[in-house]
């Protein structure tokens, strides 16, 4: 079994990464479609041979019919995140925001109808947006679950929420994506329990490495530039759970 993935808003690859670090024998990402540059660079050292493709609004999900399985990606937050000025997907005078880029991801996901779609964006946009995917999704024939999910819930030091969406065709076989929780607590649990079948988190890094600290200019730069893509990046650990359940369900585990 080969599940094979578009990487949309790719960012440096932690969808990527989770899917391989499950299982490289059946998961295998087809092409990925980043803008930034910086982030471009680390694609391509990691994913030498995966094409990349630049700009979603111009691309056309239909040379990928019948060859994805799997569409993932974490659409643009700044215009619903708390820390901006939460315009939403369209602004005051109707023009479609950054975050608004929602419509050409949806647009792929109808081109290509993939098995599965993963979605990642800050929590926020329960309040700025999530009901207009949901609404998306079921005119394009897709049922979807989402969940608020913590990186502290699979192990991490910090909070970072963020809301998370699968979605699969509405006509798929009856399941549910994820258990049912009655309350906070238990579903907390569940994906710290669960997380923990994966691993453990990298080591602290040393001090020397997380300001200047007398080192040269351009060190400096591209310590920022690589601060910036991390706290940008999906937590790979969530994305390995999701890996996994559908590995369960490909293999008629329900």
């Amino acid at each position: 079994m080969l599940l094979r993935i578009l990487d949309l808003y790719s960012g440096i690859g932690g969808f990527s990464l989770a899917f391989e670090r499950v299982n490289p024998e059946a998961f295998r990402t087809h092409a990925f479609c980043e803008i930034d540059k910086h982030a471009q660079q680390v694609l391509r050292k990691h994913w030498p041979l995966t094409p990349i493709f630049e700009d979603i609004t111009k691309l056309n999900g239909n040379i990928f019919r019948n060859r994805i399985d799997i569409i993932c990606g974490g659409s643009p937050c700044q215009d619903v995140s708390i820390a901006g000025k939460q315009k939403g997907l369209v602004d005051e005078n109707g023009e479609i925001t950054r975050s608004g880029l929602w419509v050409h991801y949806k647009r792929i996901i109808e081109e290509i109808r993939p098995k599965y779609v993963i979605i990642e964006n800050v929590a926020n946009l329960r309040n700025k947006g999530l009901a207009t995917f949901i609404k998306d999704l079921s005119e394009i024939g897709y049922d979807c679950e989402w969940e608020i999910i913590s990186a502290r819930d699979v192990g991490a030091p910090h909070l970072r929420e963020r809301i998370w969406i699968v979605a699969y065709p509405s006509n798929a076989n009856n399941f549910r994506f994820w258990p049912i929780f009655t309350t906070q607590e238990e579903k907390s649990e569940w994906w710290t329990k669960t997380a923990s079948k994966f691993g453990t988190w990298w080591e602290t890094e040393p001090e020397i490495c997380r300001v200047a600290n007398g080192l040269s200019g351009q060190m400096e730069r591209n310590r920022r530039e690589q601060i910036k893509r991390l706290g940008n990046a999906i937590v790979p650990s969530i994305v390995e759970i999701i890996a996994q359940r559908i590995l369960e369900i490909e293999n008629g585990y329900k």
